[in-house]
């Protein structure tokens, strides 16, 4: 390798290991290995719908997912435990702005895909090949208690199914196919670079 190209290439490497750094300096999220990701999430009862609690842990989980997303400009989904409050919640960012999904569940799915997936409590540093069922209908409330169902693409039903396995207690570090695991050497560039790809 040129040592021009070898420069570029620790620069880049430096560049992760800097961001894994600010998201453990300025975030509350809790990194693999950690006891509360390891914990299956307590479901949020009819009469905690509403209330201060609720409203506190849904701005938490916007606001450190924005923050991370404005740094690193990445970053579709958080789970509750990931910032060390395991409750059934997640933010996705879904449209303009993340939403919030309070006791997300799976409804049905079908078909099965690949795609190579990174994690915001692995400090974004690693990344490997999962698969998962290809498209997915969820159940789940609004903060006010409404309940609603969506009907996933292939990248939503994806972002879904990482989230749930947080709050089941996994990650998707435990799910890469064996082989495939591998170091983040050139940032948001190169998780993006993966396709989704269709195998049933």
């Amino acid at each position: 390798m040129a040592i021009k190209e070898q420069l570029h290439t620790d620069s880049e490497i430096v560049d992760d290991i800097n961001l894994a750094c600010w998201i453990a300096e300025n975030l509350p999220i809790r990194f693999i290995g950690d006891e509360v990701l390891k914990q299956k999430c307590t479901a949020f009862s009819d009469d905690e719908f509403g209330s201060e609690e609720m409203m506190e842990i849904s701005k938490a989980l916007i606001d450190t997912l924005k923050k991370y997303r404005a740094k690193a400009g990445m970053g579709r989904g958080l789970a509750a435990n990931q910032i060390g409050i395991p409750r059934r919640m997640i933010a996705v960012w879904l449209g303009e702005e993340p939403e919030v999904f309070v006791n997300p569940e799976i409804v049905n799915t079908e078909g099965e895909g690949s795609y190579w997936e990174s994690c915001i409590s692995a400090g974004t540093l690693l990344i490997g090949e999962v698969i998962r069922p290809w498209k997915g209908k969820f159940s789940y409330r609004n903060l006010s208690g409404g309940v609603h169902t969506i009907e996933a693409d292939e990248k939503q039903t994806r972002l879904f199914l990482h989230e749930i396995d947080h709050l089941d207690g996994h990650n998707c570090l435990e799910a890469y196919i064996p082989g495939t695991t591998k170091f983040v050497r050139g940032g948001k560039e190169e998780i993006f670079s993966h396709s989704f790809t269709r195998t049933k």
